[in-house]
């Protein structure tokens, strides 16, 4: 499954963009791409890219849903006001721009640039896009309050930002045996505060490590790969088996 969708990534890389990564198409059919896309397009994809990383722990993934995050922000977002627009400046025949607020069949722009704002910001401790997160929740404050089941992602968002985000690293060889299982135990739970990181030894931990230099110091223990479970990235002790992280997570808030 992994690999089927890191193949759907990796088509939309290639063929769903102006130049590779860059420039969003929201169709593409018979080699030609359709219109550009719009702030949901953006937002969905970028979802995507995030669970993907945490997933497959290809760091390409999570520096490709970052770019577009900044193309994202560029395009649709309301700097003064905070919130995103639902088309861009230059889409044709956009006589309207507004600002949409309400998950429907598929989540509102804003709704879900909050969730990936609140993860990407717990991934890579950027304290930008933790900013933008809380400009939204301010924005549609009142909906939050009088009416959440009508902005549900919204509301899983906003709970996110407040409970504080758990941060699970698993350092080492992500082919070994060692580290599949500790990456197994975690991926089978259910984790709603977690965001899932990988500390490789190689070009993969250094890019992370130039967002957040605590990510620098993650390394296996003894030889084997470790997992380090931290709380707004103030970590317990490392731990080598399944065991052993087990018992962390029980009491890990």
């Amino acid at each position: 499954m992994i690999a089927l969708a890191a193949g759907a990534a990796q088509f939309l890389h290639d063929q769903l963009c102006t130049t590779p990564g860059k420039e969003l198409h929201r169709s593409w059919r018979e080699g030609e791409r359709g219109p550009r896309a719009f702030a949901i397009d953006y937002a969905c994809l970028i979802h995507g890219l995030i669970d993907l990383y945490q997933a497959s722990f290809e760091v390409k993934w999570l520096q490709w849903a970052t770019a577009l995050q900044t193309e994202m922000d560029a395009l649709f977002l309301d700097t003064k006001h905070g919130g995103y627009y639902s088309v861009h400046t230059d889409m044709p025949n956009s006589v309207l721009r507004i600002k949409e607020d309400y998950d429907g069949a598929e989540p509102s722009p804003n709704s879900l640039a909050a969730l990936n704002l609140v993860r990407l910001s717990a991934l890579l401790a950027k304290d930008e896009w933790k900013k933008q997160a809380e400009k939204i929740f301010a924005l549609f404050g009142s909906t939050l309050q009088s009416s959440p089941s009508s902005v549900p992602v919204m509301a899983i968002a906003f709970d996110l930002h407040h409970r504080g985000k758990q941060q699970i690293v698993l350092a080492g060889d992500v082919s070994s045996t060692a580290f599949k299982a500790l990456a197994a135990n975690v991926h089978r739970r259910f984790l709603p505060t977690a965001v899932i990181l990988c500390a490789d030894g190689g070009a993969g931990q250094q890019w992370l490590a130039t967002h957040n230099e605590v990510l620098a110091g993650m390394k296996p223990v003894n030889g084997q790969p470790a997992a380090y479970v931290c709380q707004n990235f103030t970590c317990q002790a490392p731990v080598t088996t399944v065991e052993g992280l087990e018992r962390v997570l029980k009491i890990t808030p």
